[in-house]
């Protein structure tokens, strides 16, 4: 497994997958400042119980920054851990 090295100042978010009878691949998911905000805003939209559509909004947004990329590395919901 190859990887290459950035260095980087700023604290990032990563993944790895394997695919059945893959090679494992890394996904930079992003800056953690912008991540870790994100989930803050979320967890105090969840608690504000008049927040609901503000909340699914956050959600979608979450899902497609950390989820999405990660997709076509997983085998479906069981190949998930």
């Amino acid at each position: 497994m190859e990887f290459l090295c950035v260095e980087s100042k700023v604290p990032r978010y990563v993944a790895f997958t394997v695919a059945r009878g893959g090679a494992p691949r890394l996904h930079d998911l992003g800056p953690a400042a912008t991540i870790d905000v994100l989930v803050g805003d979320l967890q105090g939209a969840v608690r504000d119980r008049k927040a609901a559509a503000l909340v699914q909004t956050m959600q979608r947004e979450l899902h497609e920054r950390l989820w999405e990329p990660l997709r076509a590395g997983v085998d479906g919901p069981r190949g998930c851990w």
